[in-house]
């Protein structure tokens, strides 16, 4: 909602759907887009939400907003430039666009403090991906725990915690465990 992007994507499920909970996310439209923080207690919204969480047209339109305005950001932003291979790597990042914007700066502040020119590819720099992701994953879960610590909001620790399991096993193509 404060991003900006519900807005989008309730308008993009609002063209696509004629249901009658899309019929009632449009009495909340012009709130949406203008970002009123009380929808974020307000019942009736939030499980007009949840309700139409399960419509393919919700769906569809998530993952519409999902590829044009994050996944190809990220991708062009981020993987391209550096030339990043793993799964998990391009994972990660996507997630923390969704999360924090394409335009994060977690990895321009892990290569800073890991002492590499900012964009650079891991075969060059001397900095591998797993490090370089490594560290970006710790500065999101710092993130994430102070903000849980803060906001009282004990489920970002859990998020967090997810990425930095995945990195910690070394499962850089995604594999799961046996």
């Amino acid at each position: 909602l404060a991003a900006g992007s519900l807005g989008t994507v309730l308008q993009n499920y609002c063209n696509r759907s004629q249901s009658a909970t899309a019929n009632s996310i449009r009495g909340y439209l012009e709130r949406v887009i203008g970002r009123d923080s009380l929808l974020k207690n307000d019942q009736n919204f939030l499980g007009f939400l949840r309700a139409a969480a399960s419509e393919k047209e919700m769906v569809d339109a998530q993952g519409e907003i999902g590829e044009k305005g994050y996944w190809k950001s990220v991708v062009d932003g981020y993987i391209i430039q550096r030339e990043l291979k793993y799964p998990l790597t391009w994972a990660l990042l996507f997630d923390m666009g969704v999360n924090f914007g394409v335009n994060h700066g977690f990895v321009r502040l892990a290569e800073k403090d890991l002492g590499v020119q900012p964009r650079s590819k891991p075969s060059e720099s001397g900095l591998s991906e797993e490090q370089l992701i490594a560290y970006v994953a710790q500065l999101r879960k710092r993130t994430h725990d102070n903000q849980a610590a803060r906001d009282n909001l004990p489920g970002l620790r859990v998020r967090g915690d997810f990425w930095m399991n995945l990195v910690t096993s070394g499962d850089w193509y995604l594999r799961g465990d046996a």
